[in-house]
């Protein structure tokens, strides 16, 4: 349901989710195991949520994280960080 009515999501390769952790947000174990995923720094992984409670964990685990307002306010964050997509 949430890929059918979130396009944006195509263009990422993998989804964290708390069921499959077993840790749900806020966590620090759902942030770790974001960032072990994406093979990279937490300051390179960018993370949104509308509660910002979530967003303030992810920042405390050292991500790019941003509240969610709309799938436009992301997608101007996307593009500020210099992710570009058709």
């Amino acid at each position: 349901m949430i890929r059918e009515n979130y396009p944006l999501l195509r263009h990422f390769d993998e989804y964290v989710l708390s069921y499959e952790v077993g840790a749900m947000k806020p966590s620090p174990r759902i942030y770790e195991e974001a960032i072990a995923r994406a093979r990279c720094g937490p300051e390179e992984c960018f993370f949104t949520d509308d509660i910002p409670e979530y967003v303030a964990a992810a920042r405390a685990a050292g991500m790019d994280a941003v509240q969610f307002e709309s799938a436009a306010q992301i997608e101007r964050e996307l593009r500020k960080r210099g992710v570009e997509w058709e």
